[in-house]
């Protein structure tokens, strides 16, 4: 069962990062939110530093997830998906937030941030928080994902 999640923005979307904070808080008081770097806009953070930090804690919080929020979703889920264990995705509709959960059983979450999007993160969030992992004929793929099977090739 998920316990903590972590919230992570590049210095752009901070305003997101605290809306959805917000969400969570009042939405699952059983589940703890933390919001992680950056403090404010003007504390300008790479998404690979962000993704660094994200990898290092989700290590050692093995029953979180985590959100990202950065300008296109896309590099801060590469940076991420670089490291074993974590199986980072970019959710942008309900399908999506709810098969990365049910068939990957992915622990990060990143969004593209655009202004009008912002509405559709507590559903996405929603869906993805409820959805439970398959197990069964997913659970080989995704052990030959997170313990880096790819990098044999």
């Amino acid at each position: 069962m998920i316990d903590k999640v972590f919230v992570c923005s590049d210095h752009w979307w901070v305003n997101a990062k605290e809306k959805i904070l917000s969400h969570l808080e009042k939405k699952y008081p059983q589940i703890v939110a933390y919001s992680f770097w950056p403090k404010d806009e003007n504390e300008k953070v790479d998404y690979p530093d962000m993704a660094k930090v994200v990898c290092k804690n989700i290590l050692e919080f093995q029953d979180s997830i985590w959100i990202l929020i950065c300008w296109t979703g896309q590099w801060i889920n590469m940076s991420a998906n670089k490291v074993e264990w974590i199986r980072s995705w970019v959710v942008n509709d309900s399908y999506s937030a709810q098969m990365i959960k049910e068939h990957n059983n992915a622990n990060v979450i990143c969004f593209w941030a655009r202004e009008w999007l912002f509405k559709s993160y507590k559903k996405l969030i929603d869906i993805f928080l409820s959805t439970e992992f398959e197990w069964g004929r997913h659970l080989q793929r995704v052990e030959k994902v997170t313990h880096q099977y790819m990098n044999n090739i």
